[in-house]
């Protein structure tokens, strides 16, 4: 209970006690509601998902996110994308991204942006009142489970059998966990359980799952060209 009931304030004997009592249940109430290690950042939603280390381009037109991406440029701070599918029902996760580059801007105040996930959150609570013009903001508790940029040595002989199959893909490539991303060509909610899986800890099993997975994909359709061929 945050507020003491009458019984705790006949125990009260001085100031000090009623002050260091109430601190102690306020974190206690701070710690239940999740907000404990959270932060409250703006937030982008989109109905894509995102990797820690993945780049993608984004075209930014509506203008309250004209204004978010131009405070981020000019403060050079960073910003939460708050995975939403197609239904617009938004799931409990997202990631914290930087501006990597503005590639073009128009006249109309638009523009399009390079940015970088950085690092994957679980949303506790969404601001819904909005003043007008403004972009949302959201409590977020930030995962502790970190991804690395490059691919883990033991994985990368499969990955380097999957880009065999990539024309123009470099056998070097196969370290970088961007290219990664791209040779396997993972749809939405598949891409959002590996984002979920991150969080949990649990990336490795689940990666390997995908890559397995895709490897047999791409063996069964060079078979296939292959009789096609033959015929």
């Amino acid at each position: 209970m945050l507020f003491p009931s009458e019984k705790f304030w006949g125990k009260i004997t001085n100031c000090q006690e009623l002050i260091i009592e109430y601190v102690n249940r306020v974190n206690l109430f701070i710690v239940h509601l999740g907000v404990m290690h959270a932060l409250n950042i703006p937030v982008f939603p989109l109905d894509i998902a995102l990797l820690p280390g993945e780049e993608v381009e984004l075209h930014i037109f509506e203008p309250r996110y004209k204004k978010l991406f131009t405070e981020m440029i000019d403060n050079s701070t960073n910003a939460g994308i708050l995975f939403e599918p197609l239904n617009h029902e938004i799931r409990r996760i997202g990631i914290t991204f930087s501006i990597v580059a503005v590639l073009r801007t128009y006249s109309s105040g638009e523009f399009d942006v390079k940015v970088k996930g950085e690092q994957l959150f679980e949303l506790i609570e969404l601001h819904t009142k909005v003043a007008e013009g403004n972009y949302p903001r959201a409590w977020v508790r930030p995962s502790k489970n970190d991804f690395p940029e490059a691919v883990p040595k033991e994985l990368v002989p499969t990955v380097n059998r999957i880009l065999e199959f990539d024309e123009g893909v470099k056998k070097a490539d196969s370290t970088s966990m961007n290219n990664l991303v791209r040779a396997l060509s993972l749809p939405l909610n598949e891409k959002q359980m590996l984002d979920r899986e991150i969080i949990k800890g649990s990336w490795r099993g689940a990666l390997d799952g995908y890559l397995k997975f895709q490897l047999a994909i791409k063996k069964q359709m060079e078979k296939l060209q292959g009789n096609y061929h033959l015929n």
